[in-house]
């Protein structure tokens, strides 16, 4: 077949298909994964681009965020202020400090609990390469 001609197949008649011995919990997870699919639909929906993107202009209108540089501090600060006023309590939110080559930096890191003992980690970088 030439390069760039596509094939055709016919659609599977998922109706011949045999039941699987375990159909019920197959089922079962189906009908899960919809329903965690409206609910992440129902998430989506809450999100806001106009607010988004002035988090963005907030972040971005920081001279210069290079990690050496004096204004990563003032950066690191108006995310922790930010995230405090998303509702994260002052202790939930606080930073990570270290040294590295001489220059105290820091990650800013927001804890929030849930129902289970289980972690996602978000991160991201908030300095630049100027």
């Amino acid at each position: 077949m030439p390069c760039g001609e596509l094939e055709e197949y016919d659609y599977p008649d998922k109706r011949k298909a045999p039941r699987t011995s375990n159909f019920n919990q197959e089922r079962s997870l189906k009908m899960r994964s919809v329903q965690l699919d409206e609910f992440v639909t129902s998430k989506i929906q809450l999100v806001n681009k106009v607010q988004i993107q002035s988090y963005i202009n907030l972040l971005t209108s920081f001279h210069n965020r290079h990690t050496k540089s004096s204004y990563i501090n003032e950066a690191a600060a108006s995310i922790k202020d930010q995230l405090i006023n998303f509702g994260y309590s002052e202790e939930s939110v606080f930073y990570d400090e270290y040294t590295e080559q001489g220059y105290e930096l820091k990650n800013v890191v927001c804890i929030k609990k849930g129902e289970s003992n289980k972690s996602i980690i978000l991160c991201s970088h908030y300095d630049t390469i100027l």
